[in-house]
C-alpha cells in the first residue's frame, strides 16, 4: 500500500469522525459511475475497516457510513444516466471503452430490475448498471428500493468479515482455530454453491439435492463438533468483543424476532390467512416444513445434550444443538420467501431467498452474540431449515407445487404480522432483559 494511505490510516485510527468520513467517501467513490472502475475502493474499504474495528467507531457507524456512501453514489450514477441519456456514450471512458456500457444494457435487458441487486456485486458492473437504469428510465422509485437493499448487503459483506478480522487481531487465536475454520467455511460455501447452482438451472431434482446436501452437512457438522470447540469459543469470545449497548437492543429485538411463542403465533397466522385462501398446497408446505423443522430440532437437542456457553450468569436450561431459534428464524423467512416468489422471474427468486437469509443470519448471530449458543448450533439451525423446506418441495412440487398468492394477501398479512410482532417484542422485551442480563 502507498505511504500516504498508511499513514492516513495510521493518523485516523485516532479520530473516528474522520474515519467515518473516510468510510462514507470510499464507498462513494467505490460505486459512482465510471470513477468506480479504476477506483480501488474494496481494498481500501476493507483496510480501514480493519483499522476501525481497533478505534472507537462503532461497528453500527461503520455499516451505516458505508451504506449511506454506496446507496449516494448509486443514486447520483442514476441520475447522471437520467440527465445524460445517450449522452452518456461521448463520455471519455465509455469511448475508449463502449463494451462497458454494451454489456451493462445487455444485462439489464436479460435480467431486469432485479440485476440492479446483483450488479452491486460485481466489479464492473458496479459503477456502470445505475447510470443505464437511469438512461433507460427505470422508475426511480423502483430503484431506489432495490440499490437500497443492494448497498446494504454489499457493504455486510465486505465490512463484517473485515471487522470480525481487526477485532480478531486483538484476540491470539488459539491453536489449530483457521484450520477448524474450514469447516464451517466450506459448509457454508458447499450449500451456497449447490443451491445456486440448482436453482438457477431449474434442475428437476434441485429440491432433493439441495435436501440431500442440508442433510448431509449437517450431518458432517454433528461429527465434527468435537473438533470444532476451539472454533466455536473464539467466535464467541469474538462475539462478545464486539458488544455495545445499541447492539445489545438490536441483537435482543432480533432474537425476540423467532421466539417460540412469538414464531408460533406468526407461523399459526399464515396457516390461517391460507387455510381462508384455500391455498391447500402452499398451506401443506408451510404446515410440512415447519413440523419437519421443529421436530428435528427436538430431537437432535435430545439426543445430543449439548451444554450451553457459560456467559450468561444464569445459563439458559435445555439443549445447546442445534439452536432453535436459528432453526425457527430460517424457517419462517425461507417459507414467506419461497411462497412470496411463486410465479417470478429466476433473478428474483434467488433475490428473495438471498433476502430471507440475510433476515435470518441477524437472528442467528444474535444467538451467540446474547451468549446463548455456540456458533456451530446456529449452522445447525440454519441446515435444519434448509433441509425441511426441501424436503417439503420435494414431496408437493411433482403433483401440486405451490402455487403463486396475490398481492391482496400478502399485503394483508405483513400488516396483520407486523402488528401482531411489533406488540409481541414490546411485551416480551422487559422480560427478555432480564433473561439475557442487559
Amino acid at each position: 500500500m502507498p505511504d500516504f494511505f498508511q499513514a492516513f490510516f495510521n493518523w485516523s485510527a485516532n479520530h473516528p469522525v474522520l474515519l467515518a468520513v473516510s468510510i462514507f467517501v470510499i464507498a462513494f467513490l467505490e460505486c459512482l459511475a465510471l470513477f468506480g472502475i479504476l477506483f480501488p475502493g474494496v481494498v481500501l474499504l476493507v483496510s480501514v475497516t480493519l483499522i476501525a474495528a481497533n478505534s472507537d467507531l462503532p461497528l453500527w457507524l461503520t455499516l451505516l457510513m458505508a451504506s449511506s456512501g454506496a446507496f449516494s453514489a448509486n443514486l447520483a450514477s442514476y441520475t447522471l444516466g437520467a440527465k445524460l441519456q445517450s449522452k452518456t456514450e461521448k463520455l471519455a471512458l465509455l469511448r475508449k471503452n463502449p463494451v462497458w456500457l454494451v454489456h451493462a444494457q445487455l444485462y439489464l435487458q436479460s435480467y431486469g430490475s432485479a440485476s440492479l441487486f446483483f450488479a452491486q456485486f460485481v466489479g464492473l458492473l458496479r459503477p456502470v448498471l445505475p447510470m443505464v437504469a437511469g438512461m433507460v428510465s427505470v422508475p426511480r422509485q423502483q430503484f431506489s428500493i432495490i440499490i437500497l437493499l443492494a448497498s446494504v448487503c454489499w457493504s455486510a459483506l465486505f465490512i463484517l468479515p473485515a471487522w470480525f478480522t481487526g477485532a480478531a487481531m486483538l484476540i491470539e487465536p488459539p491453536d489449530g482455530f483457521w484450520l477448524q475454520t474450514l469447516i464451517p467455511l466450506l459448509e457454508f460455501l458447499s450449500i451456497l454453491m449447490i443451491s445456486y447452482h440448482l436453482t438457477r438451472r431449474q434442475h428437476q431434482w434441485r429440491y432433493a439435492a439441495i435436501t440431500l446436501t442440508a442433510g448431509l452437512l449437517l450431518l458432517t457438522l454433528i461429527i465434527s463438533l468435537p473438533w470444532l470447540s476451539q472454533f466455536d469459543a473464539f467466535v464467541l469470545d469474538l462475539a462478545q468483543q464486539l458488544r455495545t449497548p445499541a447492539l445489545d437492543k438490536l441483537m435482543l429485538i432480533s432474537t425476540l424476532v423467532a421466539d417460540r411463542y412469538i414464531q408460533l403465533a406468526l407461523c399459526a397466522l399464515l396457516c390461517l390467512f391460507l387455510l381462508i385462501q384455500r391455498a391447500w398446497a402452499a398451506l401443506f408446505f408451510t404446515a410440512g416444513s415447519i413440523l419437519a423443522g421443529y421436530g428435528a430440532t427436538l430431537v437432535l437437542k435430545h439426543l445430543l445434550q449439548r451444554s450451553r456457553p457459560e456467559v450468561l450468569l444464569e445459563p439458559l436450561s435445555g439443549g445447546s444443538f442445534p439452536s432453535g431459534h436459528s432453526a425457527r428464524g430460517f424457517l419462517f423467512f425461507l417459507i414467506i420467501a419461497i411462497l412470496l416468489n411463486r410465479g417470478l422471474a429466476i433473478n428474483w427468486r434467488i433475490l428473495t431467498i438471498t433476502m430471507a437469509c440475510i433476515l435470518a443470519s441477524l437472528v442467528a448471530f444474535s444467538r451467540f452474540y446474547l451468549g446463548a449458543h455456540w456458533p456451530t448450533d446456529t449452522m445447525a439451525g440454519a441446515l435444519i431449515a434448509i433441509a425441511a423446506c426441501g424436503f417439503s418441495l420435494t414431496v408437493l412440487q411433482p403433483k401440486c407445487p405451490p402455487t403463486q398468492l396475490g398481492a391482496a394477501f400478502w399485503y394483508k398479512y405483513f400488516i396483520l404480522s407486523g402488528v401482531l410482532l411489533v406488540a409481541a417484542i414490546i411485551w416480551q422485551l422487559p422480560a427478555a432483559m432480564i433473561k439475557y442480563q442487559l
